[in-house]
């Protein structure tokens, strides 16, 4: 990534950078950041991992179950597992279920409202025919693209493969 974009880390996924739509600050204390409109930013960083071509990572699992304000025991009710299945699939000592995968995309998309039935069958299909060979025990990308970079404009935050 370029100097001038901000490696946002404090997500819990390892490759996020921001290339506008934040401010550093010193202060007598150590730097701050300061993100605008961070729900928005999280929502599109959701988004981005929902869509991705690859499997999700423990970290992204994670990271949608945050979202979407839900427990690992409350998240372990609905997908029919043990509260510690999650656990191992969110810290990377197993590989996130397909399905539990496929079905916590769908209710991430149908949450933030970007559900389109037909784009949504369509890519859930994808996910479905992909083979085992693109999960992965940590999160090291996001997708095949790489690291992806968030900028903010007029219309809000928008994903960008870098």
């Amino acid at each position: 990534m370029t100097g001038t974009s901000y490696h946002y880390r404090e997500c819990g996924l390892d490759n996020i950078y921001l290339a506008n739509g934040y401010t550093l600050s010193e202060t007598p204390y150590g730097e701050t950041l300061a993100i605008h409109d961070v729900d928005k930013l999280h929502r599109e960083i959701g988004r981005a991992l929902a869509r991705q071509a690859a499997s999700l990572s423990g970290a992204g699992f994670r990271f949608l179950r945050v979202e979407l304000g839900w427990s690992q025991e409350e998240l372990s009710r609905l997908l029919g597992r043990d509260e510690q299945t999650i656990g191992r699939w969110e810290r990377g000592e197993s590989n996130v279920d397909p399905l539990a995968d496929r079905i916590l995309r769908l209710i991430f998309a149908e949450h933030t409202g970007n559900s389109a039935p037909a784009a949504l069958t369509e890519r859930l299909m994808t996910l479905s025919h992909q083979t085992t060979s693109h999960q992965t025990t940590g999160f090291h990308q996001m997708g095949e693209a790489g690291p992806w970079l968030f900028v903010e404009d007029l219309n809000g935050w928008q994903a960008q493969a870098a």
